[in-house]
């Protein structure tokens, strides 16, 4: 079947729509709105805690908290304090009094015996990581009132303006007699000799809690705080501070816990200090040896006379540096392998030495 050829349909030219000319709608002139009584941004809140060491020397502790609360900070900050006291088994036996009289947020840690200053230190650091996650930044400081608290805003403000995760407070000026300075310059020149590195502050720091969550998984700060932070290789800044005086008794840190302390903080860098003494001993003997070749060429190829002991001194110098060269490297070897041996870390073991926590909330 073929349809036919049908016409194609083709529409009527229609008249296109053309719409009238609207007027355009001018809105009124309304009043631009003014907001009543604007109100200002609240200032941020700041949380910072303290973590302090204490062996009984409760008196100045109370005089440190009382200067802390004093202090001001800037402005538009509101802080917050929590303080974690640290009782290095000071059998003080009446710590709810000493609570019952305080208006602040304190936490004591009652340690089962006295592991010192440094451990003590590690033991709150670790606490404060675990209990105090709201806080900003963490304070390190010492009871007895050398750590000046007026320093405390100048070192966060010193932090935050560096971007600093930990800034020390360096010792610009120092209230000890002569015969500690004496011996201070020493250790700072023995310290340098055998690490290499130069040490010119203590405890006394701000860490932000970012930083502080990775500080406590590292071995070294039990046995020395700043030591292990610098073993570490963590960026450090420094602010220049002058040492406050003590408040009130005597330091309980005799003159052997000094030197146990120094030698601890050597002793973090017990592979380098091993190394060291070795390639110096090492030296030693080759310029001994080149000195008594120079003499016994002078003896044999001129005339001129020399002491008949030099020879004795000389060999009892070669034996002395033959003896120092031995013990450098039992050292070195003996340094090198402990690094086989499991490491303690202080998050993992921190618990077992906590005998009680006295807690008291404003």
């Amino acid at each position: 079947y073929q349809p036919t050829n049908l016409p194609t349909y083709q529409p009527t030219n229609l008249p296109t729509y053309q719409p009238t000319n609207l007027p355009t709608y001018q809105p009124t002139n309304l009043p631009t709105y003014q907001p009543t009584n604007p109100q200002t941004p609240k200032p941020s809140t700041m949380h910072i805690t303290f973590v302090i060491p204490v062996f009984k020397d409760w008196e100045s502790l109370a005089l440190l908290i009382d200067n802390i609360e004093s202090i001001k900070f800037k402005e538009e900050n509101i802080v917050s304090k929590n303080y974690v006291i640290v009782d290095d088994f000071s059998l003080l036996g009446n710590h709810a009094s000493f609570l019952g009289h305080r208006k602040e947020k304190i936490t004591i840690i009652e340690l089962i015996n006295n592991l010192g200053h440094q451990k003590a230190i590690t033991v709150g650091l670790c606490y404060a990581k675990d209990n105090c996650i709201d806080s900003d930044y963490v304070v390190v400081m010492d009871s007895d009132g050398e750590d000046n608290p007026a320093d405390i805003p100048r070192m966060i403000e010193a932090a935050l303006e560096l971007k600093s995760n930990i800034l020390f407070a360096s010792r610009a000026n120092r209230q000890e007699g002569f015969k500690f300075q004496l011996f201070y310059k020493f250790y700072k020149f023995l310290y340098r000799m055998l690490t290499g590195f130069h040490i010119s502050f203590g405890n006394f720091s701000v860490i932000t809690h970012a930083l502080l969550t990775r500080i406590v998984f590292m071995p070294d700060i039990w046995l020395h705080y700043s030591a292990g932070i610098i073993n570490a290789k963590i960026p450090i800044e420094t602010l220049p501070v002058n040492r406050g005086k003590r408040y009130t008794g005597q330091s309980k840190m005799n003159f052997v816990g000094l030197i146990n302390h120094g030698l601890s903080s050597i002793a973090v860098f017990s592979e380098l200090v091993a190394i060291r003494i070795g390639i110096f001993s090492v030296l030693s003997v080759v310029t001994i040896g080149l000195i008594g070749i120079l003499i016994l060429s002078i003896k044999k190829l001129t005339a001129v006379a020399i002491p008949g002991w030099t020879s004795t001194v000389g060999l009892t110098l070669f034996i002395i540096l033959i003896q120092l060269v031995s013990i450098g490297l039992l050292l070195s070897f003996i340094t090198l392998s402990s690094k086989t041996m499991k490491k303690v870390i202080p998050y993992h073991i921190y618990k077992d030495f906590i005998f009680k926590i006295h807690t008291h909330a404003k």
